[in-house]
């Protein structure tokens, strides 16, 4: 999780060690498939909305939500829950539950690369690199229903088996 895609400063790369996250990408085995998810798929998705009101009051999740967004909370813009959710499910696993992916690759070659000293990153065309990609929407999926997704996970018993859409329509 991080960088901005095509190319643009986040957080995660140039907050706090530039220097490092430059190392990294730079000696990352180029045979390792690596996908990245950036600032601007998590910026677009608030979720958490319907959290409070579809749990019950004493669920953990709901109460370890509201720890990490803060005061109570839970609407939260979502790139770790979005970076969760494909490390968890990547591009395939969503059709055993029933769901369309919301994800996609947003290029079919090159890599990533931190450009400046400040830790800015720029996606470089190179068709010989098949194996790295950036996150987007998928077609036709918007943030509203990413952010139901979620708010599936979140307010999800772990030890219900049915299917995900049972509890609330997106």
């Amino acid at each position: 999780m991080g960088g901005t895609y095509p190319s643009g400063w986040e957080y995660n790369f140039g907050g706090v060690d530039p220097d490092s996250t430059a190392y990294v990408l730079d000696h990352w085995p180029k045979t390792v498939p690596t996908t990245y998810s950036g600032f601007e798929l998590g910026r677009t998705i608030e979720s958490g909305q319907e959290l409070a009101s579809h749990s019950p009051p004493d669920s953990p999740g709901l109460a370890a939500y509201q720890w990490y967004v803060g005061r109570g909370r839970t609407v939260e813009k979502s790139w770790d829950p979005v970076t969760a959710l494909y490390g968890i499910l990547g591009l395939d696993w969503f059709g055993r539950l029933g769901v369309k992916a919301p994800f996609a690759y947003a290029n079919t070659f090159g890599y990533n690369i931190i450009m400046a000293a400040n830790g800015s990153n720029a996606w470089i065309n190179d068709t010989r690199v098949t194996n790295q990609h950036w996150l987007r929407l998928a077609d036709g999926v918007k943030e509203e229903s990413v952010a139901c997704l979620l708010a599936q996970f979140y307010a999800r018993d772990p030890v219900v088996t049915t299917c995900l859409m049972s509890r609330m329509e997106c």
